[in-house]
């Protein structure tokens, strides 16, 4: 699996996570995750960038973001099947503080992995 890092939370994320809130609210229901969280710098959808159109076409498996100002780094997965097609997986929050970040994205992997198989509906490649 391939990781990205950024150094921002990107707004355009927080357009994708407007238009696909059908998708996407379930999978923040069962996972505890609360919009005001991503509304601290300001109402979804109204801001653009340019993070999804650099991912469009590409084989992108997963994507982690970093939110400035909040101890919390945002691991999303993603299908790699097109950015069109693209839906939250799972969103596993982790203390920027933690020692091994690298242990905790390998325990944030296979938290995926459970949860994956709990919910067959949605799919992800990894490589």
């Amino acid at each position: 699996m391939r990781i990205i890092r950024s150094e921002s939370f990107n707004s355009c994320f927080l357009d994708f996570l407007d238009k696909h809130n059908n998708r996407v609210a379930p999978v923040m229901d069962k996972l505890g995750f609360f919009e005001e969280v991503l509304e601290r710098d300001g109402p979804i959808g109204v801001r653009k960038s340019g993070l999804l159109e650099k991912l469009h076409g590409t084989n992108i498996n997963s994507i982690t973001l970093i939110r400035k100002g909040l101890n919390v780094r945002c691991l999303c997965f993603f299908p790699s099947n097109g950015i069109e097609e693209v839906c939250v997986l799972l969103m596993v929050f982790i203390e920027k503080s933690s020692a091994d970040y690298d242990k905790a994205v390998r325990q944030a992997e296979i938290l995926a992995d459970k949860w994956l198989s709990d919910n067959k509906g949605f799919k992800v490649r990894k490589g």
